[in-house]
C-alpha cells in the first residue's frame, strides 16, 4: 500500500516520463491498494483532479490529466461520476463518456467566467486545464467505443472550443500580446486589476462575486439523477452510513462552526470586496500590477489556444475522425488556418502548427474527395490572401483570412507554418503542390512592382521552407533562385524587407554549407566550405549573378553622391558567400566558372568605408587565392603600402588582408623600418596603427634593429603621459594602447626585460594591464621555471597593493601562485588570506585561497606554530566555501586546495588544541565536498 501511494504521488512529478511510467505501473496494480473500488476515495481523487484543472499553474493540468486516466480504470468511477452528474443510472462502459461530460460542464462554467472577465478567469478559472484533460481522455478512446452519444458530445465540444477562441483571441491576436490588458487605466480599472493580483499572488481566498450556481449548465445528453437506481445495494449502504455520520454529533458542530467562520470571512452583500484589500495605487504599484496581470492573462490565453488546437488536431486523426462529419472537418481546417493567420504569440501558433500538420496529413490521405483536395485549396487561398486577390474564386473560400489580417511583423507569425504544414505532408511523389507554391512565392518575392508587405511574407515563407528538413531534396532545385531573391532583397529601401532577406539568406547558407561546426564566429570549418567547382556545378547560374552584383557595387566610383555616403548592403551577403568558397585543385582545367574572375572585384571592396565589409573582403580574398600564390600576393600588398599613397580605408583594408595571409603564410615578411615609420610614426589613425601591431604580433621573432626600433617607438607612445591622455580620449586610442602593450610584452619576454614589464603592469589603462598580465601568466605557466621569474615576489606584492581591478588582481595572485614558495613568509599568507574577506570576485577569492594555503604548507613548522589563529581562520574560510550554496568555482578551489595540500588533513601528535579544532573543521569541509553534487569535485576529493 505504501509503495502504491508513493507511485500515486509520482503523478505530480515534474518530469513527464516519470508520470507516464508511474501511471503504467498503477494501472497494473490491484485497485484496492489505492482504494479505487471505494466511491469515497474516488470522489477525493476526482475532487483533487478538479482543483488541479482550475489551478493557474501550467504543470497542474498535466497532473490532472494523469489522475483522470487513472480514474478511468477505477471500478468505483462510474458511480462517483454518476453522483457528480446527477445520473439516475450508470454504465461502467461509459466512464470515459461521463468523464468528458463532467469536464465539459466545468469548462462551460469557466468559459462563462472568461466571457464576463478574462483577467479573473486567468487567475481563478483558466480554461486550458479542462481542455488538456479532455484531450487526454480522447487519447484513451478506442474506435469501437464511438457511438451517437460521442458524436453529439464531440460536436458540442467543438462549438465550445470556438467560443473559447473568441474569448482569448483579443490577447493572442493583438499586436503586442506580451503586454495586452483589456481594460482602461482609470482608477476603477486599476483597483480591479490590483485586486486580482493580490488574490492570485497572495493566495488569499475570497468568495467569488459570481454566483457559480447560476452558471452551471446541465448537459442535455444526460438524464436527471435518481439515487435509488444509481448504486448497488452494498455501496448504497456505505454511502448512507457516511451520510448519517456526517449529519450527527461532532461533524455537524464542525460544519456549523466552519459556516460561521466563512460568513465572518466573507464580506456582506452590500460591501464591496475591494475594501478588504489595501490597493497600491502608486505608479510603481500600478506598473507591477499591470506586468503581473498581463503575464497571467497571456499565459491563460496562449495555453488555451494551445490545448484547443491540439484537441482539434487529435479529433481529426484517422483514429477519431469518425466522430466528425466532412463539413465539421472542413470547418476545423478553416478555423485552424484563421488561428494561424491571426495569432501573434509564438507559443500559440507553434502548437496550432502541430495540430494543423496533423490535420493536413489526414486530409491528404482521406478517401473523401472533398477532404483530399482541400489542402491545396487552402494553400491557394492563402497565396491569394497574401496578394490581396479579390477574385470570385478566392472570395468563396471558407476562411476569413485576408491580406490585412496577416501579420507582417514577427517573421509573418503563423503564416509560414500554414504553407509548411500543407506542403510537407503532401504524399504526392511529384510534389506538384509544392512546386507550384515555390514558383509563386519566388516570383512574388522578386516582383518589385507589388506591395512591400507581400514580398516580406513571401521571403518569410521561403525561409521556413528552406529550413524544413523534411523538404531537403525538394527545395534543392530552388536554392539558386532563393539566393538571388535574398541578395537582391538587401537593396530594398525598407528595413522590414532587408531584414526578411537577411533571415532568408541565413537559412540558405545553412542549407548550402551545413550547420556551423566552429564555436568561434570568426573561424570557419573546412566542412562548412565548398570548392568552386562543386558549388558552381550545383548552382551554375549563381556564377554570373554574383559577378554581376559585384560589378554593380564596385564598377564605378560612387562613394559620395551629393555629399552623402552611399553604401552597398548587397556586398555583405556577396562576400560572405565567396568567403566560403576556395579554388579546386583543377581550377584552371576545363572550368567555365573560375573563381579568379572575382579577385579584382573583391580587391576593390577593400576600399569600403564600412569596417565589416573590409573584414569580409579580407576573408573572401584569402579564400579565393590559390595556395601557391599567397606569398606573391602578400609581397605585392606590402610593396603597395610602401610605395603608394592610400586613403585610410584602403590602407586598413590591405592590412586586414595581410593579417589573413600571414595566418596561412607565416614566412611573409611584414616588419621593416619603412612600414614602422609609415604605419606607426607618421599615421594619425590609431586604427591603422593598431591593425599593424596586431599583424606584428603574428611574427615569431624580430631582427635586432627592428626590435629596437619598435621598442623605442612604442615606449614613447605608451609611457608618455601627454600621449596617453590624447590616446585615451580618441575612439581607437584604447585599442592602440592595448596592442602596444601586447607587443611590448612580447618583446620584453623575449629580451627578459623586467623593467618594461613592471611599467606595463602599472599602466593607467586597464586593458593594457589586463592583456599584459595575461600574456605574462601564460608565459610563466609555459616555461615552468620558477627560479628564473622576471617579476619577483616583492614586485608582485607591491602591484597587488595598488591594483583596484579584481580581474587584474586575480591574475597577479595566479602569477604569485606559480612562483617559488620559499620566497614567501607568514605575513604574506596572512595578507593574502585577508583579501578573501574584502573581495567579491570568485576568481580573486579562489586564487587567494590557493595561494595562502600553498604558502602556509611551504613554511617551516616552527613558523606556523606561532600563529594558530591563522590556521583557524583558513579552516573556517574553507568550511564556508565548501557549502553547496557557494559557486562551483569556489567549491572547486577548496577541493584543489585539499588536493595540493593533503597535510591539512593529517593529524600530528603534540600540537596545540587550536590546530586540533582547525583539523576537525578541515575534515568537515572535506566531507562536504565528498558529498557534493558535481562529479568533478567528488573525483578530486577521492
Amino acid at each position: 500500500v505504501d509503495a502504491a501511494e508513493s507511485l500515486y504521488l509520482q503523478l505530480a512529478d515534474s518530469y513527464e516520463n516519470n508520470k507516464a511510467k508511474a501511471l503504467t505501473v498503477l494501472k497494473c496494480l490491484p485497485p484496492h491498494l489505492l482504494g479505487l473500488n471505494n466511491p469515497n476515495r474516488v470522489k477525493e481523487i476526482l475532487h483533487e483532479a478538479t482543483q488541479l484543472i482550475r489551478s493557474n499553474k501550467p504543470s497542474s493540468c498535466g497532473t490532472a490529466g494523469y489522475l483522470f486516466k487513472l480514474l478511468l480504470t477505477a471500478p468505483a468511477s462510474p458511480w462517483a461520476l454518476a453522483d457528480q452528474l446527477g445520473l439516475k443510472t450508470t454504465d461502467p462502459t461509459k466512464v470515459k463518456f461521463h468523464a468528458v461530460v463532467y469536464i465539459r460542464d466545468l469548462l462551460m462554467r469557466q468559459l462563462k467566467v472568461g466571457q464576463a472577465d478574462l483577467l479573473h478567469a486567468a487567475a481563478f478559472e483558466p480554461m486550458y486545464g479542462a481542455l488538456h484533460v479532455i484531450r487526454s481522455i480522447y487519447g484513451e478512446l478506442e474506435p469501437g467505443e464511438i457511438d451517437a452519444g460521442w458524436v453529439e458530445l464531440t460536436k458540442d465540444l467543438v462549438d465550445v472550443g470556438y467560443d473559447v477562441w473568441k474569448v482569448v483571441s483579443p490577447v493572442v491576436a493583438s499586436d503586442s500580446p506580451e503586454g495586452h490588458l483589456p481594460m482602461d487605466t482609470d482608477s476603477e480599472g486599476v483597483k480591479k486589476l490590483q485586486k486580482v493580483v493580490d488574490q492570485s499572488l497572495a493566495a488569499k481566498k475570497v468568495t467569488s462575486q459570481m454566483n457559480m450556481k447560476d452558471s452551471v449548465i446541465k448537459c442535455k445528453i444526460l438524464d436527471p439523477f435518481n439515487a435509488s437506481e444509481a448504486f448497488p445495494d452494498e455501496i448504497a449502504e456505505d454511502i448512507l452510513d457516511d451520510l448519517v455520520s456526517e449529519c450527527m454529533g461532532k461533524n455537524s458542530e464542525e460544519k456549523s462552526v466552519n459556516e460561521d467562520l466563512n460568513k465572518e470571512e466573507s464580506p456582506d452583500e452590500g460591501i464591496e470586496t475591494e475594501e478588504y484589500f489595501e490597493h497600491d495605487l502608486s505608479e510603481n504599484g500600478i506598473v507591477k500590477a499591470k506586468e503581473v496581470s498581463s503575464q497571467m492573462l497571456l499565459l491563460c490565453a496562449w495555453r488555451s489556444v494551445k490545448e484547443l488546437s491540439l484537441l482539434l488536431g487529435d479529433l481529426c486523426n484517422a483514429k477519431l475522425n469518425s466522430l466528425l462529419s466532412t463539413d465539421q472537418i472542413l470547418n476545423i481546417a478553416s478555423f485552424l488556418m484563421d488561428l494561424l493567420a491571426q495569432t501573434k504569440h509564438r507559443g500559440a501558433f507553434e502548437q496550432a502548427y502541430l495540430a494543423f500538420t496533423q490535420l493536413c496529413s489526414c486530409l491528404w490521405t482521406s478517401s473523401r474527395a472533398a477532404l483530399h483536395s482541400h489542402p491545396s485549396q487552402l494553400l491557394m487561398q492563402l497565396l491569394d490572401s497574401i496578394t490581396a486577390s479579390k477574385s470570385g474564386a478566392a472570395a468563396k473560400k471558407r476562411s476569413s483570412a485576408s491580406a490585412s489580417g496577416l501579420c507582417a511583423t514577427r517573421r509573418s507569425a503563423g503564416v509560414p507554418f500554414i504553407v509548411q504544414a500543407i506542403v510537407s505532408t503532401d504524399p504526392d511523389p511529384n510534389n506538384a503542390v509544392f512546386k507550384s507554391a515555390m514558383d509563386q512565392l519566388i516570383n512574388l518575392a522578386m516582383n518589385k512592382t507589388c506591395d512591400e508587405e507581400m514580398r516580406v511574407h513571401a521571403m518569410n515563407i521561403l525561409r521556413a521552407l528552406f529550413r524544413d528538413t523534411r523538404l531537403g531534396d525538394c527545395v534543392a532545385g530552388y536554392v539558386e533562385r532563393g539566393v538571388q531573391v535574398s541578395i537582391t532583397g538587401f537593396k530594398a529601401r525598407s528595413w522590414a524587407e532587408r531584414n526578411a532577406a537577411t533571415l532568408l539568406f541565413s537559412a540558405l547558407i545553412t542549407r548550402i554549407f551545413g550547420v556551423k561546426r566552429e564555436k568561434d564566429s570568426d573561424e570557419l570549418s573546412a566542412k562548412n566550405c565548398l570548392t568552386s567547382r562543386v558549388f558552381f556545378h550545383r548552382y551554375p547560374s549563381l556564377h554570373g549573378f554574383l559577378l554581376k552584383c559585384l560589378e554593380e557595387c564596385v564598377s564605378t566610383d560612387r562613394e559620395v553622391t551629393a555629399g552623402t555616403l552611399e553604401l552597398f548592403p548587397m556586398l555583405y551577403p556577396l562576400l560572405l558567400l565567396l568567403s566560403r568558397l576556395f579554388p579546386a585543385p583543377s581550377e584552371s582545367l576545363d572550368n567555365p566558372h573560375k573563381l579568379s574572375v572575382f579577385l579584382p572585384l573583391v580587391e576593390q571592396c577593400a576600399k569600403s568605408p564600412v569596417l565589416a565589409i573590409r573584414k569580409l573582403t579580407a576573408k573572401a580574398l584569402v579564400a579565393l587565392l590559390d595556395s601557391h600564390k599567397t606569398e606573391e600576393f602578400g609581397d605585392k600588398l606590402v610593396t603597395q603600402i610602401q610605395s603608394e599613397k592610400l586613403n585610410s580605408n584602403h590602407l586598413h583594408g590591405i592590412l586586414l588582408q595581410l593579417h589573413q595571409l600571414k595566418k596561412c603564410q607565416p614566412i611573409l615578411k611584414i616588419a621593416n623600418s619603412v612600414l614602422i615609420q609609415k604605419l606607426l610614426m607618421d599615421t594619425r589613425c590609431e586604427l591603422i596603427s593598431a591593425q599593424y601591431l596586431d599583424l606584428l604580433l603574428l611574427e615569431e621573432t624580430f631582427e635586432k634593429e627592428v626590435s629596437d626600433e619598435l621598442e623605442s617607438c612604442l615606449t614613447s607612445k605608451l609611457f608618455d603621459s601627454e600621449q596617453c591622455h590624447i590616446l585615451a580620449s580618441s575612439i581607437w586610442g584604447p585599442l592602440f594602447m592595448q596592442k602596444c602593450g601586447e607587443l611590448l610584452t612580447k618583446l620584453a619576454l623575449a629580451s627578459s626585460d623586467s623593467g618594461i614589464l613592471l611599467k606595463l603592469f602599472i599602466h593607467p589603462e586597464l586593458e593594457v594591464r589586463l592583456q599584459c598580465l595575461q600574456m605574462y601568466l601564460a608565459h610563466s605557466l609555459e616555461s615552468g621555471n620558477k627560479e628564473e621569474e622576471l617579476i619577483s615576489k616583492d614586485d608582485a606584492f607591491n602591484i597587488i597593493l595598488c591594483e583596484q581591478d579584481e580581474r587584474c588582481l586575480a591574475i597577479l595572485l595566479k602569477i604569485c601562485l606559480n612562483m617559488d614558495k620559499q620566497a614567501f613568509k607568514l605575513p604574506d599568507a596572512s595578507y593574502i588570506l585577508s583579501l578573501i574577506q574584502v573581495k567579491q570576485s570568485d576568481d580573486v577569492v579562489s586564487s587567494a585561497l590557493l595561494l595562502s594555503t600553498s604558502i602556509l604548507s611551504s613554511l617551516e613548522p616552527s613558523e606556523t606554530v606561532l600563529n594558530v589563529s591563522l590556521y583557524q581562520e583558513l579552516s573556517e574560510t574553507m568550511k564556508k566555501f565548501s557549502s553547496t550554496e557557494q559557486t562551483l568555482e569556489l567549491r572547486h578551489a577548496v577541493a584543489k586546495t585539499f588536493l595540493d595540500n593533503p597535510q591539512l588533513l593529517r593529524y600530528t601528535s603534540g600540537v596545540d588544541s587550536g590546530f586540533k579544532s582547525a583539523l576537525v573543521v578541515f575534515w568537515s569541509s572535506f566531507l562536504d565536498l565528498l558529498y557534493d553534487d558535481e562529479d568533478e569535485i567528488r573525483e578530486i576529493c577521492s
